[in-house]
């Protein structure tokens, strides 16, 4: 992308940023009833590190169709922090990018043995994120809310006798659109299905599930031609009120995937949208939910999908229009170029306001 468009867009950004988006949270769950035994404190030596984190560090995508992070890493360590590849491993030796966050995930039903082989020898000086499940309930991905709170109790103990200092994530739930399946076998929203996830926890451990998460994730996406930003807004600012209501403020809270469906949405457009949607990422913040070991913000670390386009079936000639890079050359396009300028420009914000959320309303019909 020319550096005179992104200037542009830049520009409109900082408009967009004068505004307030006042608009109301939705409904919190009530607390669950009764005594909650004091949570137990995070095993780390010092706090969690988000709070020195730089812009670069806060940026993050996903790579897709099991092609090596390293093909990416020379360019893509310059204006990403974190990757995910929705797995607890490498594909391969030195097929990673040190210099990024691996947010690791656990899914299907490895044994104690494969995770141990594949996690113990982290070093403990790092930031270790292991989120347990991608979507649960979603699709062919399975799993009742009481399915999930029984596997999220299996793991979360693995991952802890294999190293303590291991930061236990949720799967990523869609906050208010229904592609979960609930108890009834009808479609909810991640909501609803994590609260009969955390009755059925509280049944399987005696206390509140919350205890024993030490990050919250969720997901949110693009699926029209439309102004995507207010509702990608609507998903964290209503997540992190959920999250309070269940005793959860003082939890970091990860976005593992977030984009559009980019064969509906033309690449000048997807652009756009990442941008303005990253801009919200760095600068929302509010004293009422957000995370008080990180000025407030609401989000920690959130991470585009994807990096990379589709390869092979059946995912060939999908993400064409949102990837960072092409799979086959390795090459940077556009929407990575607009993306490594926004970082290397980005100025934050100087003030804030309690309950600021940029209104970065965009006109993707211009």
């Amino acid at each position: 992308m020319k550096k005179r468009k992104v200037f542009k867009i830049s520009v409109i950004l900082a408009i967009g940023l004068i505004l307030a988006l006042l608009v109301s949270a939705p409904t919190a769950m009530a607390p669950l009833p009764g005594h909650l035994p004091t949570p137990t404190p995070i095993p780390f030596s010092s706090p969690l590190p988000f709070s020195s984190f730089g812009v670069r560090e806060r940026i993050g995508a996903g790579v897709t169709s099991a092609v090596p992070m390293n093909k990416f890493c020379l360019e893509a360590k310059q204006f990403l922090g974190a990757f995910i590849n929705w797995g607890s491993a490498l594909f391969g030796e030195d097929e990673g990018c040190p210099d990024m966050l691996y947010i690791r995930m656990v899914t299907g039903n490895p044994s104690y043995e494969t995770l141990q082989r594949e996690l113990d020898s982290l070093p403990n000086d790092k930031l270790l994120i292991v989120a347990i499940g991608n979507e649960p309930g979603v699709g062919s991905q399975g799993q009742t809310p009481q399915e999930y709170a029984s596997y999220f109790f299996k793991y979360r103990n693995l991952l802890k006798e294999i190293n303590p200092q291991i930061l236990v994530a949720t799967a990523g739930f869609i906050p208010r659109y229904g592609f979960h399946h609930c108890s009834s076998g009808n479609r909810c929203g991640g909501q609803q299905y994590f609260e009969e996830a955390m009755a059925e926890y509280r049944r399987l451990s005696g206390h509140n599930m919350v205890e024993d998460i030490d990050v919250f994730n969720i997901h949110s996406y693009n699926t029209l031609w439309i102004d995507y930003v207010p509702w990608l807004i609507e998903d964290v600012k209503g997540w992190r009120a959920f999250m309070k209501s269940i005793g959860g403020q003082n939890k970091p809270l990860i976005v593992t995937e977030w984009g559009t469906l980019d064969y509906l949405v033309p690449r000048e457009k997807s652009i756009l949208f990442m941008l303005a949607g990253f801009e919200f990422f760095l600068e929302a913040r509010s004293r009422e939910t957000g995370y008080p070991a990180d000025n407030y913000r609401l989000v920690q670390i959130a991470l585009w999908f994807p990096i990379n386009d589709g390869e092979g079936y059946p995912f060939e000639n999908f993400w064409e229009n949102g990837n960072l890079f092409d799979s086959d050359s390795g090459e940077i396009t556009l929407s990575g170029t607009a993306l490594k300028e926004f970082v290397e420009n980005h100025e934050p914000l100087k003030e804030y306001h309690d309950l600021f959320l940029p209104q970065i309303y965009k006109s993707f019909g211009e």
